[in-house]
């Protein structure tokens, strides 16, 4: 861990000083989103999903809420979903897309949001959970 995080430093400052990029290929993310700025993932060969790496975290949040307070198509458009003893948890693709209809329920504290980071979005995607990834 000390080893990956002492390289990915150095990356990032040689990228700094030579004003140039770097193309990282790892199967670990962690990490990974303090130095991209683009995420490309591969599968079989074939980039599945590329994007800016903050637009990428900004649409994919975890959505902490308790049972019964979302509606079933709000539901229906999170993914992994965990069922926990006090509440449940799921990924959303487009948090901007649903963020105003759960306005009201996270002012009242039935639901959380909380940021996804690049291991969530590998494995959502891995899982099949999103029909982002191809079969």
């Amino acid at each position: 861990m000390m080893i990956r995080r002492d390289l990915l430093s150095h990356i990032r400052r040689f990228s700094a000083e030579q004003e140039c990029g770097a193309i990282i290929a790892s199967h670990f993310t962690d990490g990974l989103d303090d130095i991209c700025d683009y995420i490309n993932f591969m599968s079989r060969g074939e980039f599945v999903l590329q994007d800016g790496k903050d637009d990428l975290l900004d649409r994919w949040n975890w959505i902490h809420f308790k049972e019964g307070s979302l509606s079933g198509s709000l539901e229906e458009q999170l993914v992994g979903i965990e069922k926990h003893p006090f509440h449940n948890s799921g990924l959303t693709r487009d948090f901007a897309e649903i963020r105003g209809q759960l306005a009201t329920r996270i002012s009242s504290g039935d639901i959380r949001v909380e940021n996804a980071n690049l291991d969530d979005i590998l494995i959502a995607l891995l899982k099949g959970e999103t029909n982002d990834w191809p079969a």
